[in-house]
């Protein structure tokens, strides 16, 4: 499949929707609706003709559809032979005569130029763009794999009807993308809430009223970032604050949108988003090398003598390119001298490709040691980055064998895992202090939020356990807590298979049982709840 841009996904679900649609009425057409089926047909071998001929840009010459059709046929060449061109010229001149004249089209050619269309269409767009117009979907045109899963799983919710799911789904998927926002762009300054003056309770309840209309307003306002419509957010954020039981098909198709929408329109920004325009500065300051060879000193840039200290700045250059500069900038600062009081001078390498060297200051300012030590430093640097950057490309290749390895064993028992693991990888993050490297599990709704246990006598919070709570205490798991999406878990250690998979089934009978205790309490609720509507049906029966 040839990756698809938002504006051709959105053209070719466009696409999809009105070919679905003609063939329906096609299928369904009487005798006084075959007319407009027709015309439906036609206006979809247009469409496509059309979108493929701007794509290509190909424009007819005599300006007809005939010509259009010739003319792509000359464009794509091989990979496109349209078998259907008599039926799709017959389906266009029985259209004319039905719209133009009113002649009724031919009941029994219905079907076959319904069928030609849905060839016509589906080779035309296979040929254009690799892909099956039958299951393009609004999800293709994101790019984050788990952005892309949340859309396209409400998608299918909306699709089965189950709209209270679609509705969650997208909602999972904006707040996903919400936050990776708020990440990249970071505090708008730095500022704390005011806490309340005093113990009094009207004051605590005056500061929790603003607290949470604050909240409201940092809401909208976070959500308008990628929508110019403040209606239009109002209704969302509305919506998914709603009970499932209470959401349309119209709620699901529109909420949907806005989520995709917003997540489209929030990938744009981040291709240009530039986070940091300090070091966006310090590495154009940088004098770059263009060939293999050690870095050295360029010349002074600055010269300060203040408060009986001197401070000389050294502009390198030939320093490494943008991906290598962090590893040799690290490297150059350990061959250097170590700061010290006792010596009394101080080195700074710079991530804008300097060296500050600062000591105090004498009747006469030399720097020819320093100098000496500095030019002694990068020649050395530039062969100890050399070992450094060969073994980090060999870690990073174990790791990636590794991880490659523990994908295939868990592809392997993975049709074992108990129903609520929805996901689970080895994390590409970076490991913990000390060392031990973390899976990543995801979750299903049902249990993400379980507890376990009985909650104690007068308590006033939740206090029971959680899922993770339960995994922690598993022999075989260091640590279990949730990471920034609600379904997914930092899991620790790396597990292999066989002791992942007993895990996970030890954890699964506990998680079953509680279930099941759930299923009962609320099988206890609905005939508790029958046995009063039965008694209450029985009193109203007798007062009549």
């Amino acid at each position: 499949m040839i990756p698809l841009t938002p504006h051709e996904v959105e053209q070719l679900v466009a696409l999809r929707t009105a070919l679905e649609d003609a063939l329906s009425r096609a299928k369904a057409a009487n005798r006084y609706r075959r007319g407009t089926a027709i015309v439906a047909l036609d206006a979809v071998v247009e469409r496509v003709s059309s979108l493929v001929a701007v794509t290509r840009g190909v424009a007819p010459t005599k300006g007809t559809l005939d010509d259009l059709i010739s003319r792509l046929v000359q464009s794509i060449g091989p990979a496109w032979k349209p078998t259907v061109l008599p039926d799709i010229r017959h389906l266009r001149r029985a259209r004319n005569a039905s719209q133009h004249e009113g002649l009724e089209p031919d009941r029994v050619q219905v079907p076959l130029w319904a069928s030609a269309t849905e060839l016509y269409v589906s080779t035309l767009i296979d040929a254009q763009f690799s892909i099956d117009i039958r299951r393009v979907v609004l999800s293709d045109a994101i790019q984050d794999a788990s952005l892309r899963d949340h859309i396209r799983q409400a998608e299918l919710e909306r699709n089965l009807g189950n709209y209270a799911s679609c509705v969650k789904h997208a909602e999972r998927a904006y707040r996903t993308a919400l936050t990776r926002w708020k990440q990249l762009r970071g505090n708008r300054g730095h500022w704390r809430r005011p806490q309340p003056t005093t113990s009094e309770t009207f004051d605590r309840k005056s500061h929790d009223y603003l607290s949470r209309q604050l909240n409201e307003v940092q809401a909208v306002l976070d959500t308008l970032a990628f929508s110019i419509d403040a209606a239009e957010v109002e209704w969302f954020l509305s919506t998914i604050a709603e009970q499932g039981d209470v959401l349309n098909a119209e709620d699901s198709e529109r909420a949907l949108s806005f989520a995709y929408e917003w997540i489209i329109e929030y990938e744009r920004a981040t291709q240009s988003w530039t986070p940091n325009r300090r070091h966006r500065a310090d590495v154009e300051a940088r004098l770059v090398r263009s060939a293999d060879g050690p870095a050295h000193i360029e010349d002074c840039v600055k010269v300060d003598l203040q408060s009986e200290r001197v401070r000389a700045v050294f502009r390198i250059a030939d320093v490494p390119d943008e991906l290598e500069y962090p590893t040799w900038a690290q490297t150059v600062r350990e061959i250097l001298p170590a700061n010290s009081h006792e010596n009394d001078y101080w080195w700074s390498v710079s991530n804008s490709g300097t060296v500050e060297i600062e000591k105090k200051a004498e009747r006469t300012v030399d720097f020819s040691t320093e100098i000496d030590k500095l030019s002694s430093a990068l020649q050395e640097a530039h062969g100890v980055l050399k070992e450094n950057l060969q073994a980090t490309s060999e870690k990073e290749e174990a790791k990636q064998q590794r991880h490659t390895k523990f994908a295939k064993s868990i592809e392997n028992i993975r049709h074992d895992f108990p129903d609520w693991v929805m996901h689970l990888e080895w994390s590409n993050g970076s490991p913990a202090p000390d060392g031990t490297q973390q899976m990543i599990l995801t979750v299903s709704d049902e249990v993400k939020n379980l507890r376990f246990g009985e909650r104690t006598e007068g308590s006033f919070f939740d206090d029971r356990k959680q899922l993770t709570d339960v995994i922690r205490d598993h022999e075989l798991v260091t640590q279990c807590y949730g990471l920034g999406e609600a379904n997914e878990w930092g899991l620790m250690p790396v597990l292999e298979a066989p002791q992942l998979m007993r895990m996970l089934q030890e954890t699964d009978l506990i998680v079953r049982n509680q279930l099941e205790v759930i299923e009962r309490r609320e099988e206890e609720l609905g005939a508790a709840i029958a046995s009063a509507k039965g008694s209450i049906a029985a009193k109203l029966i007798n007062l009549q």
